[in-house]
């Protein structure tokens, strides 16, 4: 009879020691995103400097001027717009600002920095 209680003792402490490190293993970090200027690269080979900002719940990246930028289905990082009252990235492309041309330029005159985000409750 004893040996009953010491074999359904010891599982019992095992059972919650795993239990334990289960729970307070996938504790997520609650650190900002790297406030650094980062180097992304498209899958065409060309550069894009971007930020990440937010933290653990609500996170994303934009350009270095200030731009939302979301990456699209084929990986490229394009500028978000608004489509039915959420964000989606557009078709045009995300560039530096020395490398937009003038159809690019055109499209970000329509567009304000950062509304997307504060529109949406991401900031």
């Amino acid at each position: 009879m004893n040996t009953a209680f010491l074999c359904r003792n010891l599982v019992m402490i095992a059972f919650l020691c795993v239990m334990h490190t289960t729970l307070f293993a996938q504790q997520p970090s609650k650190l900002p995103a790297k406030l650094d200027l980062m180097i992304a690269v498209q899958p065409d080979g060309d550069t894009l400097n971007i930020f990440l900002r937010g933290d653990e719940k609500n996170h994303f990246r934009m350009t270095e001027d200030g731009f939302l930028i979301l990456k699209d289905d084929d990986g490229f990082y394009c500028y978000a717009k608004e489509c039915r009252g959420d964000v989606k990235p557009s078709s045009r492309k995300a560039k530096n600002a020395e490398k937009r041309s003038w159809c690019d330029r055109l499209y970000l005159r329509k567009m304000k920095k950062n509304t997307l985000l504060y529109k949406n409750d991401w900031i």
